[in-house]
C-alpha cells in the first residue's frame, strides 16, 4: 500500500511504545488505543484535559503536553469553555497529541453541528488516528457576547453515541453500509449530582445499550458521594472514570459552585479558605479523593483549569502513576 503522507512520531516514549504513524493512523502492534486496552484489561487510569489556544499556534499545546506525558495514560481534547475565544477544531490538534506518544480522547459535541456534520468529523478523527470518543451534548450559550450565533442539537449525545457505535458495525446515519468503517471506544459523561438521580441513572443506561463503553463523571469533592453514586450505579456494564477538579482558590471555588453540574459542599470551601496557601490545600483535597476514587472507580480525570502543573503536584501527593508506569 501506499501512503500519501507520514506524520513522523520521535518522542522517547513514542519510541518506547514503538507506534509508528502512517497516514494519519497511530499503530500500537495491533491496537489503535492503549486507553481502551488498560480500561477493559480492568487498570486504574489517568487522564487530563488540554486547554487550547486561540489561533493556529500549537506551541502551547506541545509544552502541555511535554509535562503530562510521563504522568498520565490519556488526554482529553475538546473546545474552550470560554466560547468567545477564536479556537481551533480539536481535531486540528490530533496528530500534536500523538507526536507525544500520548493516547487522545476527543469530545464530541452535538451542538454546532447537524448529525452528517457529525459523522463527518467521526469519519476525519478516525483517519488522524482517534479510537476514543467522548459524546456529550455541549452547553448553550450564555451572554450577550455570543450575538445571534445559534446552536444546532440535531441530536442529543445518546443519539451520537448510536451514531458513533453504527458507524464501528458499518453503517451510515442514513442505514447505508460503510467500507472500511472507523473503530470507536465510545463514552458519555454522567452526573452523579443530577437533581433525580435515578433519571440520570436511566440515561446512563440507554446510553450503554446505544453503545457506550466508559463514563465521565462530573467532578467530585465530596467523598461520601463518590461511594454513593459507585453504589447507586449497581451493576451497569460500563467502566467509570471519576473527574477530580483542582481548586486553587476560594473565588474559583465559589465561581464554579454556580455552574451546571458541580456541587462543591461548603465544608470544602471553608477548608480551602482557612488555609494560607490555598492551591496546596486544593492539591491536598483532590489527592485525598483521588485516592478513595481509586479503590472504588476505574480510573480518574484531573481537571486542570489550564494550571497543567497542578496534574503533577497531584499526583505525586497521591503517591498514584499511570497503569503504565506500575
Amino acid at each position: 500500500m501506499k501512503y500519501l503522507y507520514q506524520i513522523v512520531v520521535d518522542t522517547p516514549r513514542a519510541r518506547q511504545y514503538n507506534r509508528h504513524t502512517f497516514c494519519g493512523k497511530i499503530v500500537i502492534g495491533d491496537k489503535l488505543s492503549r486507553f481502551s486496552d488498560l480500561l477493559e484489561r480492568g487498570e486504574f487510569v489517568i487522564t487530563t484535559d488540554i486547554t487550547s489556544s486561540t489561533g493556529v499556534d500549537t506551541s502551547g499545546i506541545s509544552s502541555q503536553l511535554a509535562s503530562v506525558e510521563h504522568l498520565v495514560d490519556a488526554v482529553i481534547l475538546g473546545f474552550r469553555n470560554d466560547y468567545n475565544h477564536a479556537t481551533p477544531n480539536p481535531i486540528g490538534l490530533i496528530p500534536t497529541i500523538l507526536g507525544h506518544g500520548l493516547d487522545a480522547i476527543l469530545n464530541v459535541e452535538c451542538r454546532d453541528r447537524n448529525r452528517l456534520a457529525l459523522q463527518s468529523d467521526l469519519f476525519a478523527a478516525s483517519i488522524l488516528g482517534i479510537e476514543n470518543i467522548m459524546c456529550v451534548t455541549g452547553d448553550m450559550f450564555i451572554g450577550n457576547e455570543y450575538g445571534d450565533i445559534e446552536t444546532v442539537f440535531d441530536v442529543g449525545s445518546a443519539d451520537l453515541i448510536h451514531i458513533a457505535s453504527n458507524l464501528s458495525n458499518g453503517i451510515d446515519v442514513i442505514g447505508s453500509h460503510i467500507d472500511n468503517p472507523p473503530k470507536f471506544y465510545v463514552g458519555g459523561m454522567v452526573n452523579p449530582f443530577a437533581s433525580e438521580l435515578a433519571d440520570e441513572i436511566i440515561r446512563m443506561k440507554d446510553k450503554v445499550e446505544a453503545g457506550a463503553k466508559v463514563f465521565i463523571t462530573q467532578p467530585f469533592f465530596d467523598i461520601d458521594r463518590l461511594e454513593e453514586f459507585r453504589a447507586a450505579i449497581g451493576s451497569i456494564q460500563a467502566k467509570v472514570i471519576a473527574s477530580i477538579l483542582v481548586l486553587d482558590s476560594v473565588d474559583r471555588a465559589k465561581r464554579m459552585n454556580n455552574m451546571p453540574g458541580i456541587e462543591i459542599p461548603q465544608n470544602i470551601i471553608m477548608e480551602i479558605e482557612s488555609s494560607a496557601e490555598h492551591k496546596s490545600k486544593g492539591i491536598d483535597i483532590a489527592a485525598r479523593t483521588i485516592n478513595k476514587a481509586k479503590a472504588i472507580y476505574d480510573g480518574v480525570h484531573i481537571i486542570n483549569l489550564g494550571l497543567i502543573d497542578v496534574v503533577r503536584l497531584v499526583l505525586e501527593k497521591s503517591g498514584i502513576k499511570r497503569s503504565s508506569l506500575q
